[in-house]
């Protein structure tokens, strides 16, 4: 089963790179390509003591409906020659995932019917009628698609040529998981569905109870002698994943981290797009990752509608995480707009690649949660990481203090014999199961994700090119990487900025990824939650971001195009906060672990702060809480500083809040731990 498993997953998921010449762009362009892991997710696990074996016995102790028309003997089930109506159990299932063997006669007909509500049609009072049949007999020659062996009766059609010829047994397993259904007959999927969005019906007449959320299990004799044995039901929790993954590099001569004078020259590695769609009893989230430096203001909306849309849910339960790595695109179509009222179109992004971007993700989100396969339990691990991170915060001989040690400013032995600083220095990963099979790792870590940039060269840098490295090693696992709260930290003290010191860096960061997920423990996933805390996070009033001030640079076109860009990104945010003067934590309790996702460039102290938090709250009430800290969610604010920063003087241009924001951010987390507390 796993082999074949693997097979489909290949074929569903091949890399395609696609080699265009783009007329707008005149220059060569990766393209699309993108995985949909789901396929690979299929196999089914657990331990063996939740299955429950159903009697098959003279006492008929399990079964209700036509029990006279069934016989037992030597552990095998018979349908009665002329049996006719359902033979179904005792007790109803929600969410479950049956596993039985059967043996047809020549001609042979039955029927599984899924969630039966103990009277009528399986085959349409019912979810639906798992058919049952030997699809080789004559008399079946010219049925419906969605009438052969495995079909979701009348509404999905089974791949053919996995049945056994009729005398022989075969073993089948279906899954239900809220309106999704899977069939896999002898190690091999023939059919899966969402039911909710089926549309199209054998006949054209629509099906009454396809939308049926529990009922009994059963089967729907149909007068022929067929056989089953070894029949056993275990339930599911109500929760689906789906995972993809979609091409997100941006075309030569694009901009990089919006004011970069060198533009994209040429490309080291491709820019990704990772995300997650997690489905439950209610609204599905969405959780995403992507090797962009930034996305800010409406674009960040723009994604979370899009993608809400795709999947049938609300924009707050869409959370993009961009890794901000510098040689890759700033997306901000309000500060593109003002760009091009004065004659800049296209300097800060490429509207139609990013149009292009966003609509290959709404396909690849679509698909995975149409593809998405149970999710049992969630894992949590950790593991230290060496000598990757440190705060950029700097103490001069003097005594003076600035935040100066950058990205690579290990060349330095100021920089680089200084202490590390407050960092945290713990790599996490969240991971989602299937019973014993891992089916996705969210590692989280909290530093500045360059080795070095500026030179025109694209790439996801050393913490995507190990979020690769992992993938390519077991590509049944879907990878994603997703950076914390480093607004204040960098690899400065350990990167001189060669190329040595990226793979140097790309290793330390692998090793901790692999540490963090050997060192997983899982729990049963048992509920979502979703909390959305507002901020109220006001504009930096130093004078060189007053809107007039800012307007005339946009202006001015003596002044350098950069200076332009960074006064339209200005009032681009600007604009905004006075249109919605509310920013929000939004935070998802996942039960055993918690997600937070805070805004823009937010110091790690932040990060810290809600660890230290939950960990008091847990404490005081003996629950055990496992948080994972995300920054860089809609970016304008760009650098979040803490108080203590602020004491320091901490000051940039990359820096649009009110030094007063630390009080606005210290009030959101505590509301917000105190409710995840509950």
């Amino acid at each position: 089963m796993q082999v074949e498993s693997m097979e489909r997953a290949e074929a569903m998921c091949r890399t395609r790179w696609q080699f265009v010449k783009a007329k707008r762009w005149g220059r060569l362009r990766i393209g699309l390509f993108f995985w949909v892991w789901s396929a690979v997710l299929l196999v089914a696990g657990g331990p063996a003591e939740d299955w429950k074996i159903l009697s098959i016995d003279p006492s008929m102790a399990d079964w209700q409906g036509q029990v006279g028309q069934w016989e037992c003997r030597d552990g095998i089930l018979r349908s009665l020659p002329g049996a006719d109506g359902v033979l179904f159990t005792k007790e109803s299932y929600d969410h479950f995932e049956v596993e039985l063997d059967f043996r047809l006669p020549p001609g042979g007909n039955n029927g599984l019917a899924i969630r039966y509500p103990g009277t009528g049609r399986a085959s349409v009072d019912a979810m639906c009628e798992i058919q049952i049949l030997d699809d080789d007999a004559p008399q079946y020659a010219s049925l419906d698609p969605r009438q052969y062996h495995g079909a979701i009766y009348g509404m999905v059609a089974p791949k053919r040529g996995y049945l056994h010829p009729a005398g022989q047994w075969n073993h089948q397993r279906v899954t239900v998981v809220g309106s999704w259904i899977q069939v896999e007959l002898n190690g091999t999927v023939i059919a899966e569905g969402d039911l909710s969005r089926i549309t199209e019906f054998k006949d054209g007449t629509p099906h009454p109870g396809k939308d049926r959320r529990d009922g009994f299990l059963g089967f729907c004799g149909h007068q022929d002698p067929v056989e089953f044995r070894q029949v056993r039901v275990r339930r599911l929790t109500p929760f689906r994943l789906g995972a993809f993954s979609v091409d997100v590099t941006i075309p030569l001569g694009h901009r990089c981290m919006g004011l970069l004078p060198q533009k994209s020259a040429s490309i080291a590695d491709p820019l990704l797009l990772h995300g997650l769609v997690l489905l439950g009893p209610d609204k599905p989230w969405v959780l995403m990752a992507i090797d962009w430096c930034e996305v800010r203001n409406e674009s960040y909306r723009l994604w979370q509608e899009r993608i809400a849309e795709a999947v049938g849910t609300v924009p707050e339960q869409v959370w993009l995480n961009s890794l901000h790595q510098h040689d890759a695109p700033v997306i901000d179509h309000g500060a593109q707009r003002l760009l091009d009222q004065v004659g800049l179109p296209g300097e800060l992004f490429d509207p139609v690649f990013h149009e292009e971007v966003l609509g290959r993700a709404v396909g690849a989100a679509k698909l995975a949660m149409e593809s998405a396969v149970p999710c049992t339990d969630i894992g949590m691990g950790q593991a230290q990481v060496e000598k990757v991170a440190s705060n950029r915060r700097h103490v001069a001989s003097d005594g003076t203090v600035d935040f100066s040690r950058g990205s690579s400013s290990g060349r330095e032995p100021r920089f680089r014999d200084a202490e590390e600083g407050l960092i945290d220095p713990w790599l996490r990963t969240l991971s989602f199961w299937n019973g014993s099979k891992c089916l996705a790792q969210w590692h989280v870590y909290a530093t500045h994700p360059m080795s070095y940039y500026g030179r025109g060269e694209v790439t996801s840098d050393f913490v995507g090119l190990a979020r690769e490295r992992l993938r390519r090693e077991d590509p049944s696992i879907h990878q994603m990487y997703g950076s914390g709260c480093s607004g204040d930290v960098t690899a400065g003290k350990f990167n001189s900025g060669t190329p040595e010191d990226r793979v140097a860096l790309t290793d330390r960061m692998y090793r901790a990824m692999v540490a963090s997920a050997e060192s997983t423990r899982t729990a049963k996933l048992e509920s979502i939650r979703g909390i959305w805390e507002p901020l109220e996070i006001r504009w930096n009033p130093k004078p060189s971001l007053a809107r007039d001030t800012l307007t005339a640079s946009l202006r001015d076109s003596s002044l350098p195009t950069e200076k332009r860009i960074y006064a339209a990104m200005s009032l681009a945010s600007l604009d905004r906060l006075e249109k919605q003067p509310q920013t929000t934590l939004p935070c998802l309790d996942l039960g055993a672990a918690q997600l937070f996702f805070l805004p823009g460039e937010a110091f790690v102290g932040y990060q810290l702060n809600v660890q230290q938090r939950l960990a008091k709250e847990s404490e005081l009430h003996a629950t055990q809480r496992w948080p994972l800290v995300l920054g860089y969610a809609d970016c304008w604010t760009g650098y979040v500083p803490t108080r203590e920063a602020v004491e320091d003087r901490f000051d940039d241009s990359w820096y649009w809040v009110d030094p007063q924001s630390w009080e606005a951010m210290a009030r959101g987390i505590e509301s917000v731990v105190r409710q995840m507390a509950r």
